[in-house]
């Protein structure tokens, strides 16, 4: 999406009045959340920020060639990207009430990531949840968040590539592990040899004592 296609989607947003997307329409909803995390309100790095905030998009399609030290022109752009970005987000809402798509979640064990899961809810994301990863950990310890990130039909890239850094994870806590275990077999092959010489030396003083 190009700045000119997204000025085109957001641009009704700004009035009071403005045409309802249809919510049942997925594409429509792609469209729309494409458009929001590229003014800043929704962050997924499939379409990266060009603006930090609404505000920054209004002024540059609105307020380019105005004189912004003026009162009214400033009080006008805070009005206008305040209700774009009120308009967008009531829209994403809408759009993830409607249940058109799975959502990325993360699944937590005492606070710390163990996976993530697809579910279109919240419940759907504990229930899944409780499935797959409780022969791991105990049921009560589970924990899902997120849900914020849609993953379209035939786009399952940003849950694999999420996956696959938990298994980069596991697999350095694995290596790390494994160098602990070495070090810690080195260090009791260590005290062992001490511990023999400590023997050796006790047996022998006594030996001389008797002699």
């Amino acid at each position: 999406m190009n700045n000119e296609e997204l000025w085109e989607v957001i641009s009704p947003l700004i009035k009071k009045r403005y045409i309802t997307p249809d919510f049942t329409d997925v594409s429509e909803y792609k469209k729309y959340y494409e458009a929001a995390c590229i003014v800043g309100e929704r962050t997924d790095k499939r379409y990266p920020n060009r603006w930090y905030d609404t505000r920054g998009v209004v002024e540059e399609f609105q307020f380019k060639n105005k004189h912004m030290w003026k009162q009214g022109n400033r009080q006008s752009l805070t009005y206008r990207s305040n209700r774009l970005s009120e308009n967008l987000l009531y829209i994403i809402r809408n759009f993830k009430n409607a249940g058109l798509c799975n959502y990325l979640w993360e699944v937590q064990s005492r606070w710390e990531n163990i996976g993530w899961i697809l579910a279109s809810n919240q419940s759907g994301a504990e229930q899944m949840a409780h499935m797959m990863y409780s022969p791991i950990v105990p049921i009560e310890s589970l924990q899902v968040r997120g849900g914020s990130t849609p993953v379209w039909d035939g786009e399952q890239e940003i849950f694999t590539e999420a996956m696959n850094d938990c298994v980069l994870k596991v697999r350095s806590h694995i290596e790390k592990n494994r160098k602990r275990i070495k070090e810690l077999n080195e260090s009791i092959e260590g005290l062992q040899t001490q511990l023999e010489f400590l023997t050796l030396n006790m047996m022998a003083f006594n030996e001389k004592e008797i002699g």
